[in-house]
């Protein structure tokens, strides 16, 4: 069967199921599948449910044909489908025009903006402008309405009412107003000659205006763009009045102006000169300082002026030697040397060329007590049983201090003389060695420490020898005795003898055997040495040997 036309309004939702097809195979009546072509801008077919939407848009209407095909996979076939689209008229729109001011004698020109919806009926719009005021024109080629209003037309023009048609017989219309201000002729302001005053003193003058228009006398209002700080003028008598303040010096020009109900105006150039009044600088006064002897002290004055383009001057008095004040940043610094305990005052001074300002700031130094100072000290040497005495020296920085010595780690026997500053010492035979004896000096606050090192060398004694100093014997008979020898350093000692009788014999040990023969009968002096590698003692023993009586001769002769 065919589609059946349909007909759908622009804008209008149209939405239709196609007629549904059938097939002579009845086994391929469940495989039909729909199809469209030629489907119009936003339309939509749906094959499932054979069903075709569409809305078409204000600028679609007209007749399209949608062609609606069905296909069992081996064959198509094609029906024709009609729709019209009716044209839907919509009214044409009349921008609203602003509201509109223009002064007197002055050309004001108002383009009016009017348009249609529908293409189809551009240029076919009718446009006119009702209640006009006298001597405006509208111009419908260019849609524009111009006007001069006259000096007498001042004054609000409403209900100007701008409307469009189209060929339909729709249409739209706006209103707007026109304000035309009145346009009034100047105030003249007098000009007001040059005037002149002084820093702290009263300045008055009064501003005087005339205005050509009547209906504007007494309305006049007086300005001035610039006035200095603290300065009042009275807007409606023009009366000036300031007391500039000691930082107001210097020129200034005023731009005053005269203006009428009708905001117009004019504009006179006032000088006014503020001689300038010196005024004394200061000085910001400094606490009294403190410091000690070798400590910086450093600090700055602070001068200030109240004529802030005064140049300041610093300078100094009483300054303390070793001291310096440097003007150019007003600092003053000082290290006190350690004779400079005490008080001081420095006298600075601020001036601005014309004036001056002065303080005076104490300082007080504080002594600072410093450690006494050990002279040169070498280190010592001495040798046992040899006194070894030597002094050590101590001197303080600080005039006037009292020092007292002291000593630590003394050997055994040694002695120091804390109000002398001595040290001695014998040391003993058995002291050899080396030896650190700390010594202090202190000025009762602070004191300094001195190590000296002692070295004592060994000293050797000699060996000592006891023996007889005689002996008597006879020949034949045995002789023997001991040398007794010691050493106090304990040294092994060794015996020599010179003089021994031929036979005599000294052991090692000292002990003298002798048994004379026959014909050494005299007086032997023997000399035992004993040595203990160094030193040697000596002994000496005289020794008496008798002859035996001849035996009596037994023959008679």
């Amino acid at each position: 069967p065919a589609q059946p036309q349909q007909e759908v309004n622009e804008n209008q939702l149209l939405t239709f199921k196609v007629v549904p097809g059938s097939d002579p195979d009845k086994e391929d009546q469940d495989k039909l599948v729909y199809s469209a072509e030629n489907l119009p801008g936003g339309a939509a077919f749906d094959a499932q449910t054979q069903t075709l939407t569409w809305t078409p848009t204000f600028d679609q209407s007209g007749e399209y044909t949608v062609t609606i095909k069905l296909t069992d996979g081996a064959f198509t076939v094609s029906q024709p489908l009609k729709i019209i689209v009716h044209h839907v008229n919509r009214p044409p729109v009349v921008a609203q025009p602003p509201d509109q001011t223009v002064d007197e004698n002055t050309p004001l020109t108002v383009k009016l903006d009017v348009s249609d919806p529908d293409k189809e009926d551009a240029g076919k719009l009718k446009v006119t402008v009702d209640h006009l005021p006298q001597g405006a024109t509208f111009d419908a080629a260019a849609n524009t309405i111009t006007w001069t209003p006259t000096y007498d037309q001042a004054g609000q023009y409403t209900g100007i009412t701008v409307t469009a048609t189209d060929p339909a017989g729709l249409s739209d219309s706006k209103t707007f107003a026109i304000t035309v201000n009145n346009v009034n002729r100047p105030p003249v302001l007098t000009a007001v000659p040059p005037v002149a005053g002084k820093e702290n003193e009263a300045i008055a003058f009064t501003l005087t205006a005339s205005d050509p228009d009547k209906e504007d006398q007494g309305k006049l209002t007086f300005s001035c763009a610039n006035l200095p700080q603290g300065a009042t003028l009275d807007a409606a008598s023009g009366a000036f009045n300031w007391t500039p303040t000691f930082l107001q010096a210097g020129q200034y020009v005023l731009n005053c102006k005269v203006t009428d109900p009708g905001n117009l105006s004019a504009e006179q150039p006032v000088t006014v000169t503020v001689e300038d009044v010196n005024r004394p600088p200061q000085l910001k006064e400094v606490p009294p300082q403190s410091v000690k002897e070798n400590q910086n002290l450093t600090f700055k004055v602070e001068g200030s002026d109240p004529d802030s383009d005064n140049k300041l001057t610093y300078t100094v008095e009483n300054l303390p030697a070793g001291a310096e004040f440097d003007p150019a940043s007003a600092t003053f610094s000082w290290t006190p040397g350690y004779q400079q305990a005490g008080e001081y005052s420095v006298t600075f001074t601020v001036s601005d060329g014309k004036e001056s300002a002065k303080i005076t700031v104490p300082i007080k130094v504080e002594n600072v007590n410093r450690p006494p100072v050990f002279g040169a000290i070498g280190d010592q040497k001495t040798k046992e049983d040899q006194t070894l005495q030597f002094t050590v020296q101590a001197t303080d920085p600080d005039k006037g201090s009292t020092l007292t010595y002291a000593a630590e780690n003394l050997p055994d026997g040694a002695q120091f003389d804390a109000a002398a500053g001595t040290f001695t010492w014998k040391p003993d035979f058995n002291q050899a060695g080396d030896y650190t004896v700390k010594f202090t000096v202190s000025d009762g606050e602070l004191s300094a420490g001195k190590e000296v090192r002692i070295t004592v060398e060994n000293v050797n004694r000699p060996p000592e020898i006891q023996g007889p100093d005689s002996k008597e014997t006879e020949v034949g008979q045995s002789l023997e005795y001991e040398y007794q020898a010691s050493d106090p350093d304990g040294d092994a000692l060794r015996f020599e003898a010179s003089g021994l009788p031929q036979g005599a014999h000294l052991s090692s040990d000292g002990a003298f055997s002798w048994t004379p023969s026959q014909g050494q009968g005299g007086s032997y002096t023997i000399t035992v040495t004993v040595s203990d590698g160094q030193d040697k003692a000596t002994t000496s023993t005289t020794i008496t040997v008798k002859e035996q009586p001849a035996p009596a001769d037994t023959t008679g002769h």
